[in-house]
Protein backbone atom coordinates (compact mmCIF):
# COMPACT_ATOMS: atom_id res chain seq x y z
CA UNK A 1 0.00 0.00 0.00
CA UNK A 2 1.36 3.42 -0.94
CA UNK A 3 0.12 7.01 -0.82
CA UNK A 4 -1.24 6.48 -4.33
CA UNK A 5 -3.33 3.46 -3.33
CA UNK A 6 -3.06 -0.30 -3.47
CA UNK A 7 0.09 -1.74 -5.12
CA UNK A 8 -0.76 -5.45 -5.41
CA UNK A 9 -2.63 -8.20 -3.59
CA UNK A 10 -2.06 -11.79 -2.48
CA UNK A 11 -4.49 -14.66 -1.75
CA UNK A 12 -6.24 -13.97 1.54
CA UNK A 13 -7.24 -17.50 2.55
CA UNK A 14 -5.89 -20.17 4.87
CA UNK A 15 -6.90 -23.73 5.76
CA UNK A 16 -6.22 -24.69 9.37
CA UNK A 17 -7.19 -27.34 11.90
CA UNK A 18 -10.37 -26.71 13.82
CA UNK A 19 -10.48 -26.58 17.61
CA UNK A 20 -10.91 -30.01 19.21
CA UNK A 21 -14.52 -29.32 20.19
CA UNK A 22 -15.56 -28.56 16.57
CA UNK A 23 -17.23 -31.15 14.33
CA UNK A 24 -14.99 -30.36 11.34
CA UNK A 25 -11.31 -31.31 11.21
CA UNK A 26 -10.35 -28.30 9.10
CA UNK A 27 -11.81 -24.84 8.49
CA UNK A 28 -11.21 -22.21 5.80
CA UNK A 29 -10.49 -18.62 6.84
CA UNK A 30 -10.28 -15.45 4.75
CA UNK A 31 -9.16 -11.88 5.33
CA UNK A 32 -6.32 -9.38 5.04
CA UNK A 33 -4.58 -11.04 7.98
CA UNK A 34 -4.03 -14.09 5.78
CA UNK A 35 -2.94 -12.27 2.61
CA UNK A 36 -0.05 -10.52 4.42
CA UNK A 37 1.79 -13.74 5.45
CA UNK A 38 1.13 -15.18 1.98
CA UNK A 39 2.80 -12.15 0.38
CA UNK A 40 5.65 -12.16 2.89
CA UNK A 41 6.19 -15.90 2.47
CA UNK A 42 6.46 -15.89 -1.32
CA UNK A 43 8.70 -12.81 -1.21
CA UNK A 44 11.00 -14.62 1.23
CA UNK A 45 11.16 -17.54 -1.22
CA UNK A 46 12.00 -15.05 -3.99
CA UNK A 47 14.89 -13.59 -1.98
CA UNK A 48 16.29 -17.08 -1.39
CA UNK A 49 16.12 -17.86 -5.11
CA UNK A 50 17.78 -14.55 -6.05
CA UNK A 51 20.63 -15.15 -3.57
CA UNK A 52 21.11 -18.69 -4.88
CA UNK A 53 21.30 -17.33 -8.44
CA UNK A 54 23.67 -14.49 -7.43
CA UNK A 55 21.23 -11.87 -8.74
CA UNK A 56 21.46 -8.44 -7.13
CA UNK A 57 18.30 -6.93 -5.67
CA UNK A 58 17.10 -4.14 -3.39
CA UNK A 59 13.82 -3.25 -1.68
CA UNK A 60 13.13 -0.83 -4.54
CA UNK A 61 13.73 -3.41 -7.26
CA UNK A 62 11.73 -6.11 -5.41
CA UNK A 63 8.67 -3.85 -5.19
CA UNK A 64 9.05 -2.68 -8.78
CA UNK A 65 9.24 -6.19 -10.26
CA UNK A 66 6.44 -7.52 -8.04
CA UNK A 67 4.28 -4.67 -9.35
CA UNK A 68 5.47 -5.17 -12.92
CA UNK A 69 4.60 -8.87 -13.02
CA UNK A 70 1.39 -8.82 -10.97
CA UNK A 71 -1.67 -10.07 -12.85
CA UNK A 72 -4.89 -8.10 -12.82
CA UNK A 73 -7.84 -10.57 -12.98
CA UNK A 74 -10.17 -10.27 -15.94
CA UNK A 75 -12.85 -7.57 -15.58
CA UNK A 76 -11.35 -6.34 -12.30
CA UNK A 77 -10.12 -2.81 -11.68
CA UNK A 78 -7.15 -1.27 -9.91
CA UNK A 79 -9.30 0.14 -7.10
CA UNK A 80 -9.78 -3.45 -5.89
CA UNK A 81 -6.54 -5.19 -6.89
CA UNK A 82 -3.90 -2.51 -7.48
CA UNK A 83 -1.62 -3.86 -10.21
CA UNK A 84 -2.97 -7.36 -9.54
CA UNK A 85 -2.19 -10.63 -7.78
CA UNK A 86 1.46 -11.40 -7.03
CA UNK A 87 2.98 -13.82 -9.58
CA UNK A 88 6.15 -14.97 -7.84
CA UNK A 89 7.45 -17.25 -10.63
CA UNK A 90 7.03 -14.46 -13.19
CA UNK A 91 8.83 -12.13 -10.81
CA UNK A 92 11.83 -14.46 -10.58
CA UNK A 93 11.90 -14.92 -14.37
CA UNK A 94 11.85 -11.13 -14.83
CA UNK A 95 14.89 -10.74 -12.55
CA UNK A 96 16.71 -13.49 -14.44
CA UNK A 97 15.97 -11.92 -17.84
CA UNK A 98 17.00 -8.43 -16.67
CA UNK A 99 19.87 -9.32 -14.35
CA UNK A 100 22.24 -6.83 -16.00
CA UNK A 101 19.97 -3.84 -15.40
CA UNK A 102 20.74 -1.46 -12.53
CA UNK A 103 17.17 -0.96 -11.30
CA UNK A 104 18.25 1.36 -8.48
CA UNK A 105 19.63 3.83 -11.02
CA UNK A 106 16.57 3.74 -13.29
CA UNK A 107 13.64 3.50 -10.87
CA UNK A 108 12.93 6.88 -9.19
CA UNK A 109 11.80 7.23 -5.60
CA UNK A 110 8.19 8.24 -5.04
CA UNK A 111 7.80 11.54 -3.22
CA UNK A 112 6.35 10.88 0.28
CA UNK A 113 2.59 11.55 0.44
CA UNK A 114 2.44 11.99 -3.35
CA UNK A 115 -1.20 11.67 -4.32
CA UNK A 116 -3.00 11.88 -7.63
CA UNK A 117 -4.29 14.50 -10.05
CA UNK A 118 -7.88 15.69 -9.64
CA UNK A 119 -10.12 17.61 -12.04
CA UNK A 120 -13.65 18.76 -11.13
CA UNK A 121 -16.22 20.54 -13.26
CA UNK A 122 -19.99 21.08 -13.22
CA UNK A 123 -21.96 20.04 -16.29
CA UNK A 124 -23.35 23.58 -16.85
CA UNK A 125 -19.94 25.14 -17.61
CA UNK A 126 -19.69 26.72 -21.07
CA UNK A 127 -16.04 25.77 -21.55
CA UNK A 128 -15.61 21.99 -21.71
CA UNK A 129 -11.81 22.16 -21.49
CA UNK A 130 -9.90 21.94 -18.21
CA UNK A 131 -6.13 22.42 -18.42
CA UNK A 132 -3.38 22.14 -15.85
CA UNK A 133 0.41 22.16 -15.78
CA UNK A 134 1.90 19.28 -13.78
CA UNK A 135 5.33 19.23 -12.15
CA UNK A 136 6.53 15.63 -12.24
CA UNK A 137 9.06 16.31 -9.46
CA UNK A 138 6.11 16.57 -7.03
CA UNK A 139 5.40 12.88 -7.62
CA UNK A 140 8.82 11.30 -8.09
CA UNK A 141 12.33 12.37 -7.14
CA UNK A 142 14.28 13.57 -10.19
CA UNK A 143 18.02 13.88 -9.64
CA UNK A 144 20.11 16.25 -11.73
CA UNK A 145 22.70 13.55 -12.42
CA UNK A 146 19.99 11.45 -14.09
CA UNK A 147 19.03 14.13 -16.63
CA UNK A 148 20.14 11.88 -19.52
CA UNK A 149 17.72 9.19 -18.36
CA UNK A 150 14.88 11.68 -17.81
CA UNK A 151 15.19 12.98 -21.38
CA UNK A 152 14.36 9.48 -22.66
CA UNK A 153 11.17 9.16 -20.61
CA UNK A 154 7.83 9.25 -22.40
CA UNK A 155 4.30 9.87 -21.15
CA UNK A 156 1.26 7.70 -21.85
CA UNK A 157 -2.36 7.51 -20.74
CA UNK A 158 -3.87 4.28 -19.42
CA UNK A 159 -6.31 2.83 -20.30
CA UNK A 160 -6.27 3.77 -23.98
CA UNK A 161 -10.01 4.58 -23.81
CA UNK A 162 -9.12 7.55 -21.55
CA UNK A 163 -7.70 9.30 -24.63
CA UNK A 164 -11.33 10.20 -25.40
CA UNK A 165 -11.15 12.89 -22.72
CA UNK A 166 -7.43 13.29 -21.86
CA UNK A 167 -4.85 15.04 -24.02
CA UNK A 168 -1.23 14.55 -23.00
CA UNK A 169 2.15 15.46 -24.55
CA UNK A 170 4.55 12.66 -25.40
CA UNK A 171 7.46 14.04 -23.37
CA UNK A 172 8.38 16.35 -20.48
CA UNK A 173 9.75 19.83 -21.13
CA UNK A 174 13.19 20.95 -19.94
CA UNK A 175 11.79 21.77 -16.48
CA UNK A 176 10.13 18.35 -16.04
CA UNK A 177 6.70 19.88 -16.60
CA UNK A 178 3.82 18.72 -18.80
CA UNK A 179 0.30 19.94 -19.51
CA UNK A 180 -2.86 17.87 -19.20
CA UNK A 181 -6.09 18.78 -20.97
CA UNK A 182 -9.44 17.27 -19.95
CA UNK A 183 -12.36 17.63 -22.38
CA UNK A 184 -15.68 16.93 -20.68
CA UNK A 185 -17.76 16.93 -23.86
CA UNK A 186 -17.26 13.15 -24.12
CA UNK A 187 -18.07 12.50 -20.44
CA UNK A 188 -21.43 11.66 -18.90
CA UNK A 189 -22.77 14.25 -16.46
CA UNK A 190 -22.46 12.96 -12.90
CA UNK A 191 -19.65 10.53 -13.75
CA UNK A 192 -16.43 9.69 -11.95
CA UNK A 193 -13.69 8.93 -14.49
CA UNK A 194 -10.39 7.25 -13.63
CA UNK A 195 -7.15 7.02 -15.59
CA UNK A 196 -3.40 6.87 -15.02
CA UNK A 197 -0.48 8.89 -16.35
CA UNK A 198 2.38 6.47 -17.06
CA UNK A 199 6.02 7.53 -17.10
CA UNK A 200 7.71 5.13 -19.53
CA UNK A 201 11.40 4.26 -19.51
CA UNK A 202 12.53 2.82 -22.88
CA UNK A 203 14.45 0.01 -21.17
CA UNK A 204 12.01 -1.36 -18.55
CA UNK A 205 8.66 0.25 -19.36
CA UNK A 206 6.40 2.06 -16.88
CA UNK A 207 8.34 3.30 -13.85
CA UNK A 208 5.64 5.51 -12.36
CA UNK A 209 1.84 5.47 -12.35
CA UNK A 210 0.11 8.73 -11.38
CA UNK A 211 -3.65 8.27 -10.77
CA UNK A 212 -5.98 10.81 -12.35
CA UNK A 213 -9.63 11.40 -11.45
CA UNK A 214 -11.96 13.59 -13.49
CA UNK A 215 -15.29 14.32 -11.80
CA UNK A 216 -17.98 15.74 -14.06
CA UNK A 217 -20.63 16.83 -11.55
CA UNK A 218 -24.32 16.86 -12.45
CA UNK A 219 -25.82 20.16 -11.29
CA UNK A 220 -29.47 19.65 -10.31
CA UNK A 221 -31.64 22.73 -10.89
CA UNK A 222 -34.87 23.86 -12.52
CA UNK A 223 -33.43 22.98 -15.94
CA UNK A 224 -33.65 19.31 -14.88
CA UNK A 225 -37.01 19.93 -13.18
CA UNK A 226 -35.20 18.86 -10.00
CA UNK A 227 -35.24 15.26 -11.21
CA UNK A 228 -32.64 12.78 -12.44
CA UNK A 229 -33.54 9.64 -14.36
CA UNK A 230 -31.06 7.09 -15.70
CA UNK A 231 -31.10 3.51 -16.96
CA UNK A 232 -28.01 1.54 -15.95
CA UNK A 233 -26.58 -1.95 -16.33
CA UNK A 234 -24.83 -3.42 -13.31
CA UNK A 235 -22.64 -6.35 -12.46
CA UNK A 236 -20.90 -6.97 -9.16
CA UNK A 237 -17.50 -6.20 -10.71
CA UNK A 238 -18.23 -2.56 -11.56
CA UNK A 239 -20.17 -0.13 -9.33
CA UNK A 240 -22.17 2.78 -10.74
CA UNK A 241 -21.29 6.27 -9.48
CA UNK A 242 -23.36 9.44 -9.70
CA UNK A 243 -22.04 12.75 -8.37
CA UNK A 244 -24.63 15.51 -8.11
CA UNK A 245 -24.87 19.05 -6.78
CA UNK A 246 -28.38 20.29 -5.80
CA UNK A 247 -28.66 23.98 -6.66
CA UNK A 248 -31.93 25.52 -5.54
CA UNK A 249 -33.02 29.09 -4.88
CA UNK A 250 -31.90 30.39 -1.50
CA UNK A 251 -35.53 30.65 -0.35
CA UNK A 252 -36.32 27.13 -1.50
CA UNK A 253 -37.33 24.52 1.05
CA UNK A 254 -36.18 21.48 -0.89
CA UNK A 255 -34.89 19.23 1.86
CA UNK A 256 -35.02 15.63 0.64
CA UNK A 257 -34.36 13.37 -2.31
CA UNK A 258 -36.36 10.23 -2.93
CA UNK A 259 -34.42 7.56 -4.79
CA UNK A 260 -36.53 5.03 -6.68
CA UNK A 261 -34.77 1.95 -8.07
CA UNK A 262 -36.64 -0.42 -10.37
CA UNK A 263 -35.28 -3.76 -11.57
CA UNK A 264 -36.13 -4.10 -15.27
CA UNK A 265 -35.80 -7.88 -15.22
CA UNK A 266 -37.56 -10.49 -13.08
CA UNK A 267 -34.75 -11.72 -10.90
CA UNK A 268 -33.68 -12.12 -7.28
CA UNK A 269 -30.74 -9.94 -6.29
CA UNK A 270 -29.27 -7.73 -3.59
CA UNK A 271 -28.12 -4.18 -4.15
CA UNK A 272 -26.01 -1.97 -1.90
CA UNK A 273 -26.47 1.77 -2.16
CA UNK A 274 -23.98 4.11 -0.61
CA UNK A 275 -23.87 7.88 -0.58
CA UNK A 276 -21.32 10.34 0.73
CA UNK A 277 -22.03 13.92 1.79
CA UNK A 278 -18.71 15.63 1.13
CA UNK A 279 -19.37 18.76 3.18
CA UNK A 280 -19.75 16.81 6.42
CA UNK A 281 -17.79 13.74 5.35
CA UNK A 282 -20.79 11.53 6.12
CA UNK A 283 -21.24 8.09 4.62
CA UNK A 284 -24.31 5.87 4.63
CA UNK A 285 -24.79 2.33 3.34
CA UNK A 286 -28.08 0.48 2.82
CA UNK A 287 -28.86 -2.94 1.35
CA UNK A 288 -31.96 -3.37 -0.83
CA UNK A 289 -33.47 -6.75 -1.76
CA UNK A 290 -35.27 -7.30 -5.06
CA UNK A 291 -37.56 -10.20 -5.93
CA UNK A 292 -39.87 -10.61 -8.96
CA UNK A 293 -42.96 -9.61 -6.94
CA UNK A 294 -41.24 -6.48 -5.59
CA UNK A 295 -39.18 -5.02 -8.46
CA UNK A 296 -39.11 -1.47 -7.04
CA UNK A 297 -37.43 -0.14 -3.92
CA UNK A 298 -37.43 3.41 -2.56
CA UNK A 299 -34.97 5.18 -0.33
CA UNK A 300 -35.04 8.77 0.89
CA UNK A 301 -32.07 10.92 1.90
CA UNK A 302 -31.82 14.42 3.34
CA UNK A 303 -30.09 16.96 1.12
CA UNK A 304 -28.62 20.40 1.60
CA UNK A 305 -28.56 23.18 -0.97
CA UNK A 306 -25.32 23.66 -2.93
CA UNK A 307 -23.54 20.65 -1.50
CA UNK A 308 -21.87 17.80 -3.36
CA UNK A 309 -23.15 14.24 -2.99
CA UNK A 310 -21.65 11.04 -4.32
CA UNK A 311 -24.07 8.16 -4.87
CA UNK A 312 -22.83 4.63 -5.53
CA UNK A 313 -24.83 1.52 -6.30
CA UNK A 314 -23.34 -1.95 -6.63
CA UNK A 315 -24.37 -5.60 -6.49
CA UNK A 316 -23.28 -8.04 -3.85
CA UNK A 317 -20.97 -10.85 -4.92
CA UNK A 318 -22.74 -13.68 -6.68
CA UNK A 319 -25.62 -11.55 -7.98
CA UNK A 320 -26.95 -11.82 -11.52
CA UNK A 321 -24.57 -10.52 -14.17
CA UNK A 322 -25.52 -7.49 -16.29
CA UNK A 323 -28.77 -6.66 -14.47
CA UNK A 324 -30.63 -3.57 -15.72
CA UNK A 325 -32.18 -0.92 -13.49
CA UNK A 326 -34.03 2.34 -13.80
CA UNK A 327 -32.92 5.05 -11.35
CA UNK A 328 -35.06 8.04 -10.43
CA UNK A 329 -33.95 10.85 -8.13
CA UNK A 330 -36.77 13.19 -7.14
CA UNK A 331 -35.82 16.26 -5.10
CA UNK A 332 -38.77 17.26 -2.95
CA UNK A 333 -39.89 20.06 -0.71
CA UNK A 334 -40.83 19.25 2.88
CA UNK A 335 -44.59 19.69 2.33
CA UNK A 336 -44.38 17.81 -0.97
CA UNK A 337 -42.76 14.82 0.71
CA UNK A 338 -45.37 14.85 3.48
CA UNK A 339 -48.18 14.85 0.89
CA UNK A 340 -46.61 11.93 -0.97
CA UNK A 341 -46.14 10.01 2.29
CA UNK A 342 -49.79 10.59 3.20
CA UNK A 343 -50.91 9.43 -0.26
CA UNK A 344 -48.77 6.32 0.00
CA UNK A 345 -50.18 5.61 3.47
CA UNK A 346 -53.72 5.89 2.07
CA UNK A 347 -52.84 3.50 -0.76
CA UNK A 348 -51.40 1.06 1.74
CA UNK A 349 -54.51 1.19 3.93
CA UNK A 350 -56.80 0.80 0.90
CA UNK A 351 -54.84 -2.22 -0.31
CA UNK A 352 -54.95 -3.81 3.13
CA UNK A 353 -58.74 -3.30 3.35
CA UNK A 354 -59.20 -4.77 -0.13
CA UNK A 355 -57.08 -7.79 0.79
CA UNK A 356 -59.02 -8.32 4.02
CA UNK A 357 -62.33 -8.31 2.07
CA UNK A 358 -60.94 -10.93 -0.30
CA UNK A 359 -59.86 -13.05 2.63
CA UNK A 360 -63.37 -12.84 4.14
CA UNK A 361 -64.96 -13.93 0.86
Amino acid sequence: MSSQGLDFVAPGAAITRSPKFAAENYIGLTGTSYSCPNAAGVTACLLTALKHSSIKYSPKSIKFVLTKTAKLPQNRNKFEFGHGIIQIFSTFDYFCNHSKIDFNNIIPNVVPAAGGIFFTQNDDENDTIMEREIDLSKYIEIKSENSALVEKWKLEVSPKSAKDFIELPLKLDENNLFKIKIDTKNLEAGSLNFAEILVIDPLIGAICNIPLNAMYILKVNEFHNFRIQKEITLNYEKPYHLIFYPCFEESSNYKSCEIKITALENTVLNLCIQYVFWRKNEETVKILDFIPKIPTQKYSISVENKATYEFCIYQKMGSSAMAKFNLEFDFQKDNQKEAIDRAEDKDTVANELLQSKKDCI
